[in-house]
């Protein structure tokens, strides 16, 4: 039974992995080899899980039935045999309810699934596996997961839930740094309406606006701006980077477990790649091999663990971002711990 399997599959896991699953939340600096390898189980148990829970509420819904025709069955036959076959259905609902509640407390959101592992899988293509990712990421359910601030619109009683799901920097091998962040403001609308009947409805609507915001840092000793961005790409530069921002926004009604297609951040990067192209040798002179100059060579390396604009709880304070992108996300939850090594770390059992 897949149920039996997805809570014998949590036992295996690691100690570092079930404090995860508590939490649903991780902030931390490693290699992206080590973030598939660590987050690889993590999306395997949560499958399990799904399937498990999928499976306990068909439980559920059989031994109702059963139930309802066992009592029905009483009251036509008056046979005590229906009777305890009746009692035993409900006995049986007892484990298969505590499994479920078991198993809803260990489930994460589907970002993990449907976008954050689907990101790491590009990110090991595009950065390199042992390239350090630095990232907070937020797997909780709001709906289950986090306490809602209430008030009246109009009228209407509102639950409002936000999360930041995923806030990551990480330097490609091309030399750009990529930074995305992802959050959610979910919304839950309750209200009554009185028909013309006079019968009283009452009635609910739930909203969720999805925002990402990417940010790419293109090295100006390796490429060149040749075309303007747009509404959605705004491009800006300093001494040594082009820095180059996208925003997107997705809405949704009545979906509880809306996630914002995977998609959507690959094809921004691409229009973004699409306003630069590589600097030639003749068109950047005073550039210089690295190995010609071990201080270049030194300084490279700096850069590569550089994430000093990232330290701070507000992540994007002191970037390119404006105040709109600074209040769009939740930042109660996020921090950075950053691991210069990658010999002990959150991964570590």
């Amino acid at each position: 039974m897949i149920i039996t399997k997805a809570l014998n599959y949590h036992k295996q896991l690691n100690k570092s992995q079930k404090d995860f699953l508590a939490t649903k939340r991780l902030s931390s600096t490693q290699s992206i080899r080590r973030w598939l390898g660590f987050m690889a189980q993590i999306n395997k148990h949560d499958s399990l899980v799904d399937e498990a829970i999928a499976q306990c509420i068909t439980l559920f819904w059989v031994i109702g039935v059963l139930t309802v025709v066992g009592v029905l069955l009483i009251y036509l036959t008056e046979e005590a045999l229906w009777a305890i076959l009746s009692l035993v259905s409900l006995l049986a609902l007892i484990p298969v309810y505590s499994a479920k509640n078991q198993l809803q407390s260990k489930d994460l959101n589907s970002y993990l699934q449907l976008f954050f592992f689907p990101l790491l899988e590009m990110l090991m293509v595009k950065a390199g596996q042992q390239a350090k990712l630095s990232a907070t990421v937020d797997f909780r359910i709001p709906q289950a997961d986090i306490e809602p601030k209430t008030g009246k619109v109009r009228g209407r009683l509102l639950r409002l839930r936000r999360i930041t799901y995923l806030t990551a920097q990480v330097k490609l091998q091309d030399g750009a740094v990529l930074t995305i962040g992802v959050a959610a403001a979910v919304k839950n609308f309750t209200w009554t309406k009185r028909s013309y009947s006079g019968k009283i409805k009452h009635k609910s609507k739930l909203k969720t606006t999805t925002q990402l915001v990417l940010k790419i840092k293109f090295p100006k000793t390796k490429y060149k701006l040749i075309k303007k961005g747009n509404f959605y790409i705004d491009a800006k530069s300093d001494s040594e980077y082009y820095i180059v921002k996208s925003k997107a926004k997705a809405k949704s009604v009545n979906e509880s477990d809306f996630v914002l297609p995977i998609n959507v951040p690959f094809q921004a990067m691409e229009k973004i790649y699409q306003l630069f192209e590589d600097l030639k040798p003749e068109d950047n002179p005073k550039a210089t091999p690295a190995t010609d100059h071990p201080q270049n060579a030194r300084r490279t390396n700096e850069v590569e663990d550089e994430f000093d604009d990232f330290l701070l709880p507000t992540v994007w304070m002191g970037s390119y971002f404006d105040n709109y992108d600074h209040s769009s996300f939740d930042y109660e939850a996020t921090g950075w711990h950053v691991d210069e090594s990658d010999e002990v770390g959150v991964f570590d059992s």
